[in-house]
């Protein structure tokens, strides 16, 4: 969801006008109790990547309350109690984990959208026919229409991949001395005779 660290940064920076400027009005504390008891843990729950808004608003009550306990157990021992410093560390700590988890985001979604270049049928197919060819692996990665590094991940991560070009490389009579891609093991290693 795009919108959810959007609020958490719009809340969170509501808060902290409201609760460092000189108003005294009631809706100051009503934003305060709020952001204590769900946005710090709502940002802490969202690295986790749960599905449901649900679940994590349940979850977020917890996290929440714990992160604002662990700080002020934090700021007593340390000898200077403070609500203006616990609110701005909770502050803190909330716009460090909205950034993490968005920076952590777009580099899981761009890994995901690379796999799944390979995933089409017609790309496999004009892959598995440069290496027949005898191309290289530039050659495969243009013919599939992917960047040789996109092919490298691939080919790293799907057994089923590696199995299709290794039996299209060795050709029609060697594949008696290839594993299936549904081996454990992987599909790089050729049974024990």
């Amino acid at each position: 969801m795009r919108l959810e660290p959007m609020l958490l940064i719009a809340w969170t920076m509501a808060t902290a006008a409201l609760a460092f400027s000189n108003v005294d009005h009631p809706i100051r504390t009503l934003f305060a109790l709020v952001f204590v008891s769900f946005v710090p843990g709502l940002a802490i729950i969202r690295m986790a990547h749960f599905e449901g808004l649900a679940i994590r608003l349940l979850l977020a009550i917890p996290t929440s309350l714990s992160a604002a306990a662990l700080v002020s157990a934090v700021l007593v021992y340390s000898g200077v109690p403070s609500w203006n410093l616990g609110l701005s560390a909770l502050v803190s700590l909330t716009v460090g984990f909205v950034i993490a988890d968005f920076a952590r985001g777009s580099v899981q979604r761009e890994t995901y959208a690379s796999r799944r270049k390979l995933d089409d049928e017609t790309r496999q197919e004009a892959l598995v026919q440069a290496f027949v060819e005898g191309g290289t692996l530039s050659d495969a990665a243009a013919a599939a229409g992917v960047s040789t590094a996109t092919l490298r991940r691939a080919l790293r991560s799907s057994n089923r991949l590696r199995y299709a070009v290794r039996v299209a490389t060795h050709g029609e009579s060697d594949r008696s001395d290839l594993t299936s891609p549904d081996n454990a093991d992987g599909a790089d290693r050729a049974p024990a005779n």
